[in-house]
């Protein structure tokens, strides 16, 4: 009985062949800029192939949007349109992949500067406020 697993288990990894390959140019896409997914499958462009991005994936919030297929040279360009993680995935015939995929922000994000700068003037504010009032009560 586990020789016959072990031999169905052996014929089903030999009949998958290699995974697909993802890539993605730019490395790290910024957000609203395009970068291509280039999709293979042992050296070879994968045509065809259907791409979908996850954003903010295992979130409640997460949102899913379809990219399209890739074209004859494996390829197929995409602008991503929010900064944070996002989870590329690919399914065709040959297999199926998945790659995480870090989405820059073009510049600083200045309401998040702004909120920054509010909370250090409260923070060290409050503080220098209660400093200045302690030596000038001392001195009384």
């Amino acid at each position: 009985m586990t020789l016959r697993l072990a031999v169905t288990g052996l014929l089903l990894l030999a009949g998958t062949g290699g995974a697909l390959d993802l890539e993605v140019e730019p490395a790290f896409p910024v957000r609203g800029a395009e970068a291509r997914i280039t999709v293979a499958h042992e050296g070879s462009p994968v045509p065809g192939a259907e791409v979908r991005a996850l954003y903010r994936p295992n979130s409640e919030v997460s949102a899913d949007q379809e990219i399209g297929r890739t074209d004859a040279s494996g390829a197929v360009a995409w602008v991503p349109d929010d900064a944070g993680i996002v989870e590329i995935h690919v399914e065709s015939d040959a297999g199926a992949a998945f790659r995480p995929v870090s989405v820059r922000f073009s510049g600083p994000p200045v309401p998040g500067l702004l909120v920054l700068i509010l909370a250090g003037v409260i923070l060290f504010g409050g503080n220098l406020f209660f400093v200045v009032y302690g030596v000038l009560r001392a001195r009384d």
